[in-house]
């Protein structure tokens, strides 16, 4: 049976909302987009047809649901608390920097692996 990215992302953002319900710090957040880049990656190596860009692209935009979808969950200590919605905005685009770096460094080392 083929890898299917949408069903494992779905699966994937369902176990982290289940994660996020008691709360998530940032730094759980970041652990789950990192899980999710790898996993991207690895199911990305998998597409035909799909240009490399395509492909990051993707990955990118699975991150940035999966940010939006937690963020409501993050527990920001005070005085960032009163203002978490427009802390949360502040912060998005960075994890999203953090995110597209991460697809470069994780893709490097499964096509290294993958050489070997």
């Amino acid at each position: 049976m083929p890898f299917d990215f949408t069903t494992e992302l779905a699966a994937y953002i369902a176990r982290a909302k289940l994660a996020a319900q008691d709360g998530l710090t940032l730094r759980e957040v970041c652990e789950l987009i990192m899980g999710l880049v790898i996993l991207g990656v690895r199911s990305a190596e998998s597409f035909t047809g799909v240009s490399g860009p395509d492909k990051k692209a993707a990955i990118m935009d699975a991150a940035g649901r999966l940010f939006d979808t937690l963020a409501p969950h993050v527990l920001l200590p005070p005085p960032w608390s009163f203002v978490a919605t427009l802390a949360l905005k502040v912060v998005r685009p960075i994890v999203l920097h953090f995110a597209d770096g991460a697809i470069e460094a994780v893709q490097r080392k499964v096509v290294r692996a993958d050489a070997q």
